[in-house]
């Protein structure tokens, strides 16, 4: 009688444990994803600083990307440079690719703009070009949300997302 309470007992507490396992898998895909979202432009608006450094008349389409630290003095603008370096940390730590998304294989570049306020607010965010995709774009525009408050920042920003599959 003993044993069959004890296995009774184990077997239920395994399903429970399997079942709170495929709990914690259908949730997984919100935490953040360490790779499939990647940040491949930042810049202010009147481009006179593109993601690293100074390259004046050049715009979002550059491509540049913004190294995780940059080194002291890099850019002529090095206050702006590491103002947008600590932005760009911040929407880093908050980028998820949408669970649905990726189970219907959509892949693309979301571009938004927006600006920050004095208190560090997101202000005026809005689409500038599409992945082609509903739940990229809204995920792009949910990201900046979710990472403010950011530090102050004077001009307007323009951001890519690359959503990708590919590891």
């Amino acid at each position: 009688m003993k044993s069959r309470l004890f296995l009774a007992l184990s077997v239920g507490l395994h399903l429970l444990i399997l079942s709170l396992w495929g709990l914690s898998q259908l949730f997984s895909p919100l935490s953040p994803a360490k790779g499939g979202v990647e940040i491949i432009t930042i810049a202010s608006t009147d481009s006179s600083e593109v993601s690293g450094g100074s390259r004046r008349g050049r715009g979002l389409s550059d491509a540049a990307r913004l190294p995780e630290r940059l080194p002291p003095g890099a850019g002529e603008e090095n206050g702006a440079d590491l103002v947008l370096a600590e932005i760009r940390k911040k929407i880093e730590q908050t980028k998820r690719y949408p669970a649905q998304a990726r189970q219907l294989g959509q892949e693309g570049v979301t571009s938004v703009s927006f600006s920050i306020d004095r208190s560090g607010k997101v202000s005026l965010l809005s689409l500038e070009k599409s992945s082609s995709y509903r739940l990229l774009d809204e995920e792009a525009l949910e990201t900046i949300r979710r990472a403010a408050p950011f530090p102050p920042y004077e001009k307007p920003i323009r951001l890519a997302i690359r959503f990708s599959l590919a590891p």
